[in-house]
C-alpha cells in the first residue's frame, strides 16, 4: 500500500473511483467496510454491487440520479441516500461525486461518501417534535425570512394554507405586529445564522 492510499484510507469517509466503460468500481476505501461491513472486493468485482445495496425507497432516485451525470457532465454535484449495511441496518450517506470527462465523455466518477446517519436521525426527530407540537411553530430562512416549514399549529392559527405560507415572507403577509426587541432579534439572527426561539404576536 502506497502513502496516498494509506492516506486515503485513513480518512473518515468512503473515498471511491467507479470506471463508466466497465461499469465497476476500480478503487474503494477500507471506511467503506467499516461503515457498511461488506468486504471490499465485492464492490470491485459485483458490477451491481452498489445498486443492489441502495435503500428499496433510495433506490430509483439515487440510479437516476448517477445515470444523469453521464449525460449532463457537471463537474461535482452531492446527493443524500440511503444503504442497507451487512447486518442489516440502514446507513445514512451523503455522496459528492466528481465528474471525470476526456474527449467530450465521461470516463470515471470520483466520489466521497460521509456517514451523516446521528444527524438526520436527529433532523427526523427534531420534524416529528415540530409537526406534533401544540404550539404553532414555524421555520423561515435566514435571509429573505421566506417560510420553508410550518405546523399544523401555525397553519390553523393564522387561517393560511400551507402553499400559501411556504414561500413567503411574514411581512407580506402582514403576520406580526410590531415587537420592541425586532432589531435585537435580527442583529442576534445576523451574528448567529439562526434563532432558535422567537416568540412573535400574529395580527388577527
Amino acid at each position: 500500500m502506497g502513502k496516498v492510499e494509506e492516506l486515503i484510507n485513513s480518512v473518515d469517509a468512503i473515498v471511491w473511483e467507479w470506471d463508466v466503460q466497465t461499469q465497476r468500481y476500480t478503487f474503494v476505501s477500507q471506511e467503506a467496510e467499516r461503515t457498511l461491513g461488506y468486504p471490499l472486493h465485492q464492490w470491485q468485482i459485483e458490477s451491481e454491487f452498489w445498486a443492489t445495496h441502495l435503500h428499496p425507497e433510495d433506490k430509483e432516485r439515487t440510479i437516476a440520479f448517477r445515470n444523469r451525470l453521464l449525460q449532463e457532465k457537471p463537474e461535482q454535484v452531492s446527493i443524500d441516500y440511503r444503504m442497507v449495511t451487512a447486518d442489516g441496518l440502514t446507513v445514512w450517506l451523503r455522496e459528492r461525486v466528481t465528474v471525470v470527462v476526456e474527449g467530450g465523455k465521461v470516463i470515471k466518477l470520483r466520489g466521497i461518501a460521509m456517514d451523516i446517519t446521528e444527524a438526520k436521525e436527529a433532523e427526523e426527530r427534531f420534524f416529528k417534535a415540530f409537526h406534533s407540537s401544540l404550539t404553532a411553530m414555524a421555520i423561515t430562512t435566514r435571509d429573505d425570512r421566506k417560510f420553508v416549514e410550518v405546523n399544523d399549529q401555525f397553519i390553523a392559527l393564522t387561517e393560511y394554507s400551507q402553499d400559501e405560507l411556504i414561500g413567503q415572507t411574514p411581512e407580506k403577509l402582514n403576520l406580526w405586529l410590531p415587537t420592541p426587541d425586532r432589531e435585537e432579534k435580527l442583529e442576534q439572527l445576523s451574528r448567529q445564522g439562526e434563532i432558535r426561539e422567537w416568540e412573535k404576536k400574529i395580527a388577527m
